[in-house]
């Protein structure tokens, strides 16, 4: 799962040959597309060279970004996960406020949970902890994370994770 904002691409697996359909969207609020068909991506990409240099840094940025999820999953604790997401979507989505705070949309436990990989309770109980320590505040409205006492949380989350021993 991803969540993505205005001016980017998804569905990138549709100009792979095959015609299983690997992806699905849902919009969570009003949202406008532009669609391309795969012929289409495929003869601009000829005409500017430029243009599929710039598709494949935007693919493997989220090979990278998939990549280091999968490895979240396999080490990091509930907790961990849920900071990183948030971390990322301040990153990716978020916008700069004057206490130092990244507010970012309005995104359900729920669909933060997706996100993560655990249940909404979880993530209920995580953000609640993370809301009563200082490092962020939500509402209806939006989500404002506090990046750097996050930060903190996750160092901590480490410090207290011993070294495992293979």
């Amino acid at each position: 799962m991803e969540i993505y904002s205005a001016y980017e691409f998804f569905g990138e697996s549709s100009v792979l040959t095959e015609q299983i359909p690997l992806e699905a969207a849902a919009a969570l609020e009003d949202t406008s597309l532009m669609f391309w068909p795969a012929i289409e991506i495929e003869q601009q990409v000829e005409k500017h060279p430029e243009l599929g240099l710039a598709f494949i840094q935007m693919l493997t940025r989220r090979l990278v970004d998939c990549s280091a999820r999968v490895e979240s999953l396999n080490r990091e604790k509930c907790r961990e996960r849920i900071i990183r997401g948030l971390l990322r979507f301040a990153q990716r989505l978020g916008a700069a406020s004057e206490d130092g705070s990244v507010r970012i949309p309005p995104l359900s436990q729920q669909t933060i949970s997706e996100y993560v990989g655990t249940s909404r309770e979880i993530v209920t109980l995580h953000m609640n902890q993370l809301r009563q320590r200082g490092a962020m505040r939500y509402s209806r409205k939006g989500i404002n994370i506090y990046p750097d006492a996050l930060g903190r949380e996750l160092r901590s989350e480490a410090a207290d994770t011993p070294a495992m021993v293979y």
